[in-house]
């Protein structure tokens, strides 16, 4: 038997005779709890990166792009090499573990490093080191996001517990992203100068101090799931194969790649990703240009703690109520009732006009007084848009573990890190897409960097963006969703067909 496929087939056969362990709330939290750094760091770069950028460092919107394009396209061919890399290590801690115990704390301090502030650099040195800190961020980032979500296929079969522990992670990661970003903007507030009035700008020193907190956070997640979570891998079972094993493997991606391209439910759960990510992305990192631009919130920052609590309390606590909708009506018809909610969020805004209007004086104390009606109004709409996009941040991932198995029966094997590596892949480029696309189109209509005000184009332009593209992309991908087809009775002929399957190939080896 050839060496080089003899681990693959005994790993998928170890489902069999390494029976699953049973999930404990304390393993369910801990699987939880290593998604936090991985989501909260894409919500703030997402979020305050471009910003800090043009607003701190004083980059042309340009420029900041161009360092996120670079870090994100790098990243985006790095996912599936760890992946491969991921699905052939062969240690005493199983297969994802240790990937999660190295990568934490290179994790936090990167994070750590990308907020410190060089202003007095030359143009050449700031673009040299926010690139060089971004690609090995991305590194950190990639060996522990593959790893940890290649451990939810091998923790359960069930259809509905997978849509539970998907409901889990981001229920928890939201929660402390709620909590972690409103204290971020505190520091920064607290730490902003006295000059803010005068020049518009802020002080890195907040940025600073919460980026080594929050550096500290996220470097023991990935530990907690380390200890507390262990895989259903039996290393006595696999036969090692020759040393140049694992590179061998890498060489063969090609033949990977067009299994994934024939595994047309992956391929459909990968698109449905990809476009609701870039919506999502395109959002975050234009919401606090739409604040000062648009609604011409003054020292938008002041307020930015209120929005982002609302926004993602409203997303974080409908995904409980999505999870028990998609339990009895399905994940397909859940995704479709969110993108109601997200349409008439997307249309509200739309319609908005500048909260800056001047009505008086406040008799009490003389303050300049404002009609923020649009701004309310602004608040509203973005509890609908949580509500609403809590289905992409829940039903693509409940849906790729079933995909998984499908492939597996498809092919023999499951590579589950390497698929997730291209759903995770495709999932950051969502993230250079929406901001590279952003913010070339906001250059090309006259976007000044460090200003207070901008031209009447650039707010068109950030209504199109903040709203009209979003709803392109939102009738997208409700045409994906309608033509996956693994129903929760589908899974369950597939599962029954694999399992005879991996009985089969047991036999094999007795």
């Amino acid at each position: 038997m050839d060496s080089l496929t003899r681990p693959e087939q005994v790993v998928e056969a170890t489902s069999i005779t390494n029976p699953r362990r049973p999930l404990t709330p304390i393993v369910k939290m801990a699987f939880a709890v290593g998604y936090v750094p991985l989501y909260l760091s894409t919500l703030l770069v997402s979020i305050y990166f471009s910003d800090y950028l043009t607003n701190v460092i004083r980059l042309n919107v340009a420029n900041a792009g161009a360092i996120i394009m670079v870090g994100t396209v790098f990243d985006i061919f790095l996912d599936p090499i760890v992946g491969a890399l991921v699905d052939h290590t062969t240690t005493s801690l199983g297969r994802r573990r240790p990937w999660l115990l190295i990568a934490s704390i290179p994790f936090g301090y990167f994070y750590f490093m990308l907020w410190l502030d060089f202003t007095k650099m030359t143009l050449t040195e700031q673009m040299s080191y926010y690139i060089s800190i971004f690609l090995l961020l991305k590194i950190a980032t990639s060996s522990i996001s593959i790893p940890h979500a290649s451990l939810l296929p091998d923790l359960t079969s069930d259809y509905n517990l997978r849509t539970q522990l998907t409901s889990l992670k981001l229920f928890v990661s939201l929660l402390i992203s709620i909590l972690l970003c409103y204290f971020q903007t505190l520091l920064i507030n607290e730490y902003t100068p006295s000059q803010l009035s005068i020049t518009g700008h802020v002080g890195s020193k907040g940025y600073v101090v919460a980026a080594a907190i929050f550096g500290t956070v996220m470097a023991i997640c990935p530990l907690i799931t380390f200890l507390f979570v262990r895989e259903n891998f039996n290393p006595n079972l696999v036969t090692p194969g020759p040393p140049t094993s694992i590179l061998i493997s890498v060489a063969r991606g090609g033949r990977q790649i067009i299994d994934c391209l024939r595994n047309g439910p992956f391929m459909l759960v990968c698109l449905i990703s990809l476009v609701s990510w870039t919506m999502l992305q395109i959002n975050s990192s234009n919401l606090i240009y739409f604040l000062r631009f648009v609604l011409q919130i003054e020292y938008p920052l002041k307020k930015f703690q209120y929005v982002l609590a609302i926004s993602q309390g409203a997303l974080c606590f409908s995904m409980v109520l999505w999870m028990f909708f998609a339990k009895k009506f399905g994940k397909k018809n859940t995704f479709y009732l969110g993108r109601v909610f997200s349409v008439a969020a997307s249309l509200i805004i739309y319609f908005l006009g500048s909260s800056s209007t001047f009505v008086g004086y406040n008799p009490s104390n003389g303050h300049k007084e404002y009609d923020y009606q649009s701004f309310y109004w602004f608040i509203f709409a973005l509890v609908l848009g949580g509500i609403g996009n809590a289905v992409i941040l829940l039903i693509p991932w409940a849906m790729l573990p079933d995909t998984i198995d499908y492939h597996e029966l498809k092919f023999g094997k499951r590579n589950e890190s390497f698929l997730y590596g291209i759903f995770v892949m495709l999932q950051k480029a969502s993230l250079a897409i929406a901001i590279t696309g952003s913010a070339s189109y906001l250059e090309s209509e006259g976007f000044i960097s460090g200003s207070l005000t901008q031209p009447k184009s650039v707010q068109d332009a950030l209504r199109i963006t903040f709203c009209l593209v979003p709803l392109g992309i939102i009738v997208v991908s409700v045409i994906f969703v309608f033509f996956y087809p693994i129903t929760k009775e589908k899974l369950a002929e597939i599962q029954e067909d694999l399992q005879q399957a991996r009985r089969e190939k047991m036999r094999l080896f007795e």
